[in-house]
């Protein structure tokens, strides 16, 4: 026995003496040894057979393993594969187990706690919102409303833009107080008109109109509630300030300060639509009114519109803002409702009733008044009329006016009729294009008007600049009145008459005051004008018989062949300091009067009287100053001069008198001391023959000699 256990230890001994290597399982070494007696064991077991590639315990040996080298969560991929997912990204979504459909992973007991699934409410009503509970969890409220809200006030919001509001946005929220966004109030809104109609004020009392017919085609208007049905239209409002709701109430406008636009009515302004109803409408809703541009096109009308008192009519300017009236007057302004009102910057376009422009038949705004009850302070500015019978109609108006107004293919500009008192026409530029007036005024029956004053205006094109058959007090200043094809102005009639400064150039007349029934005390002046008659036998100035007390004074009048530059047949006219430049034979002043007077003229200014006219005595039918050494008149009138030799004079009459009963006055400068003596040589009804002699009887040539003839 004892020999077979020394055979096996010298075996032992043989093989470690060789180094040999022996497979060794379940072999358990304790401590930090490597080795069995005198056997040694290979350390470290590398890697690559399973080992840690150490010798000494290290907290960081795994590392040393093939992919152990990430930090992370370790994941097994495979059979001896491993990989690592970043800290920073998390384990992907798919790397979690499943929980239950309709959970979260949350903490819902109010202090710390492990993360568990909870379960989320069914939250999906009209009125429901989710909420939170402490303790609880996320909640479902079932009862969110406008109520609900009331009392929550919003915190102001961050910026906007660049800039910070400098109040809260919002404030309180409530069912009967909108919020606002800064000075802005917050309606609910609807698009169109159609909108709001079929919209019910149980659902909101307060809504904002986007549009009339469409979002933008109009500014946004407010309706409020009334709680009762429309006052207009037998309930059915106007479309306008009155819209009627889907629950038979109105929706009342609440229109800014200032214009309202006629669009808010559902105007189009595109000349095809009638926009009658709803400008009408806008005008009985409103005191301010404003008609939009209407770019190409116009707000047709097949109505007058009827203008109230206190109403202000404006557009965006001239030929922007139209208005094209088919076979009726524009506008209409009665006198028992129509004080203080305005219309301005607007084109009225007169049409046919089939649509055909310049009708020349109706009114563009006609104010009519009655004796009871006058059109009072009525301003037209800013107007540009075409294709009217009348442009501007005043009929018993009074303290009104048209300033800065234009009429084209007109018949007349404007008519004053009856007893218009104290208006004014200014800055207007009335061309007519052919028609009858560019002003013209005219009595209702035996009443006319009293005051008016026509100043820098262009007044042209027509048969007349003015035309009147009567008026008391009349001024006419600073107007350029052109091309008229028979008188410039026609004042037949007129009392307190000043014509001052304007240029006329007419064809027949530049001035006629025509003869009147019995003598009539004008009082009036005509001064500084520039008068151009163009006609063969035309006139700077005419006045008939009977007009009184006129003075024509300074400016200048020029004629034509065969004409005058003054005529006056049988009135008390005054003629001084006129320039006249006649191209006729015809002497300039016709005097057929027998106290007129022609005083300071220049330009070839001669004058002739008409000496068969005056009757009574001690009116001079005939005057003449002359030069004593050669006869040559300086003045004669109805007479010529002739020298017969030294002191030798014959006064020949240009028609025979009627009589030789008449009264012969000479003076003269004196040549010396003492006086000139003059005798009396023949006495005819067609001439009369004196001498002149000094103090010693013997016949001299003054200087200067002045004769007068009178019955």
């Amino acid at each position: 026995m004892m020999k077979k256990i020394l055979a096996v230890l010298m075996m032992l001994v043989a093989n470690i003496a060789l180094a040999q290597t022996f497979d060794v399982q379940n072999l358990v070494v304790h401590g930090t040894q490597n080795t069995v007696g005198a056997a040694t064991f290979q350390t470290p077991i590398p890697v690559t057979s399973g080992g840690i590639g150490t010798g000494t315990a290290s907290g960081t040996a795994l590392d040393n393993i093939t992919g152990f080298n990430s930090t992370g969560f370790l994941t097994r991929t495979g059979a001896g594969t491993y990989s690592f997912q970043s800290l920073t990204n998390g384990i992907s979504l798919g790397s979690l187990a499943q929980i239950a459909a309709n959970t979260i992973l949350a903490n819902a007991t109010g202090s710390t706690a492990n993360v568990t699934a909870f379960v989320m409410p069914s939250c999906t009503g009209a009125t429901n919102a989710l909420g939170y509970t402490n303790g609880t969890g996320i909640i479902c409220n079932g009862s969110i409303n406008a109520a609900t809200l009331g009392g929550a006030t919003f915190a102001a919001p961050g910026p906007i833009g660049s800039t910070t509001p400098n109040t809260a946005a919002f404030t309180t929220l409530s069912s009967t107080s909108p919020p606002t966004l800064g000075t802005t109030t917050l309606y609910p809104t609807v698009p169109t008109n159609a909108a709001l109609l079929a919209l019910s004020t149980v659902t909101t009392s307060t809504v904002t109109r986007l549009g009339f017919s469409s979002i933008g085609d109009v500014s946004p208007v407010v309706y409020t509630s009334s709680g009762s049905a429309c006052s207009l239209n037998s309930g059915n409002g106007d479309n306008g300030s009155q819209v009627k709701s889907a629950d038979s109430k109105c929706w009342i406008a609440n229109f800014p300060t200032g214009p309202v636009d006629v669009k808010e009515w559902g105007a189009k302004g595109d000349g095809s639509t009638d926009d009658t109803t709803a400008i009408q409408a806008a005008v009985n809703a409103v005191k301010n009114v404003y008609f939009s541009p209407t770019a190409a096109n116009y707000y047709k009308i097949t109505t007058t519109i009827t203008v109230l008192g206190g109403e202000h009519l404006t557009g965006s300017q001239q030929t922007q803002s139209i208005i094209g009236a088919w076979g009726v007057d524009a506008f209409t302004i009665n006198g028992t409702n129509g004080d203080n009102i305005t219309i301005r910057d607007l084109e009225l376009r007169g049409y046919t009733g089939a649509g055909v422009i310049d009708a020349k038949t109706n009114t563009g705004v006609k104010a009519v008044g009655v004796t009871a009850n006058h059109v009072n302070y009525l301003e037209l500015k800013r107007l540009y009329l075409r294709g009217w019978n009348i442009g501007v109609d005043w009929e018993y108006t009074w303290s009104s006016v048209v300033d800065g107004i234009s009429t084209i293919n007109s018949n007349n500009g404007v008519r004053v009729f009856g007893q218009s008192v104290n208006n004014v026409i200014t800055n207007s530029r009335l061309v007519v294009n052919g028609g009858v007036s560019a002003i013209q005024t005219t009595k209702d029956v035996a009443v006319r008007g009293e005051g008016l004053m026509i100043s820098n205006n262009l007044l042209a094109q027509g048969q007349f600049g003015i035309n009147s058959d009567g008026f008391l007090s009349m001024n006419v200043v600073g107007n350029t009145i052109d091309l008229n094809t028979t008188n410039g102005l026609d004042l037949s009639g007129v009392q307190a008459l000043m014509v001052d400064s304007n240029w006329i150039y007419a064809a027949q007349y530049g001035i006629i005051l025509e003869a009147q029934g019995s003598s009539t005390d004008i009082g009036g002046s005509i001064s500084g004008n520039y008068i151009t008659s163009t006609a063969s036998a035309g006139k700077g100035v005419y006045i008939g018989a009977n007009n009184t007390g006129i003075s024509v004074i300074g400016g200048e009048i020029i004629t034509g062949t065969n004409s005058r530059v003054v005529h006056v047949d049988g009135s008390s006219v005054m003629v001084v300091g006129v320039h006249g430049v006649n191209t006729g034979a015809n002497p300039s002043v016709f005097f057929n009067c027998g106290d007129c007077v022609a005083r300071a003229n220049t330009g070839n200014m001669g004058v002739q009287w008409n000496v068969g006219v005056p009757s009574q005595q001690g009116q001079a039918v005939a005057y003449a100053a002359f030069a004593g050494a050669s006869g040559t008149a300086s003045i004669a009138n109805f007479c010529s001069v002739t020298r017969n030799g030294v002191g030798d004079y014959t006064i020949t009459f240009t028609s025979a008198l009627s009589s030789a009963s008449y009264v012969l006055m000479v003076t003269s400068d004196r040549g010396g001391n003492g006086a000139n003596g003059y005798s009396l040589v023949s006495q005819t009804t067609g001439a009369v023959r004196f001498t002149v002699t000094n103090q010693a009887a013997t016949a001299i040539d003054p200087t200067s000699i002045w004769v007068a003839i009178f019955n």
